[in-house]
């Protein structure tokens, strides 16, 4: 049985949310290594500013180009998971927040 989460994810601060999330990613990762042939590992990164700042400049310079294969309204976000679910980007699919 699954526990729908949902509800209670609009009184978490969405910074706290992305860790939970992410968190959570990871231990049913290990968990599922259990019970499974495939070995799942969770990887976490560390950005250095130097590095951020040089992919800025290198972006700038037009020496670094994003691929962007399809962009969506935030309001269609079902159908750009879909899109990724069937394997068809070729690059990056984004979800466009408008104010």
């Amino acid at each position: 049985m699954e526990t729908d989460i949902r509800p209670f994810l609009n009184d978490i601060p969405q910074a706290d949310l992305d860790v939970l999330l992410g968190f959570q990613r990871q231990i049913f990762a290990a968990l599922r290594s259990l019970f499974t042939e495939q070995k799942l590992l969770g990887l976490i990164s560390k950005e250095h500013q130097q590095d951020l700042l040089t992919l800025k400049v290198m972006t700038e310079a037009g020496k670094l180009t994003p691929v962007i294969d399809r962009t969506y309204p935030l309001s269609e976000a079902p159908q750009a998971i879909r899109y990724l679910e069937q394997g068809h980007a070729r690059g990056k699919v984004v979800l466009t927040v408008s104010e």
